[in-house]
């Protein structure tokens, strides 16, 4: 039983970090396959500021790679809902 209950506490220790990387190769594969929609529909963005910003107000603009980059990074469950409102997962 305290084999179990070790183990259990090992997989959700584990867990967040799994899907904060994953996050994180997707927000990567997004901005990779995004670069050049967001420097020709938005010029150069502030440092700093959300590209998402940008993807959103021009979603109907953006390439088909970058389009299915975000509608792939929408599945993930910490993907912002504007995100998943505007780009439903491609699942």
């Amino acid at each position: 039983m305290k084999t179990k209950i070790i183990l259990t506490l090992i997989a959700l220790s584990i867990l967040p970090t799994t899907a904060t990387a994953r996050n994180r190769v997707l927000k990567d594969a997004m901005n990779n396959r995004c670069r050049g929609d967001v420097h020709t529909l938005c010029g150069t963005l502030a440092k700093g500021r959300d590209p998402l910003v940008c993807y959103i107000a021009n979603a109907s603009k953006l390439s088909g790679p970058c389009q299915a980059a975000i509608k792939a990074a929408s599945c993930d469950m910490n993907a912002p809902f504007k995100q998943k409102k505007t780009f439903p997962c491609s699942h």
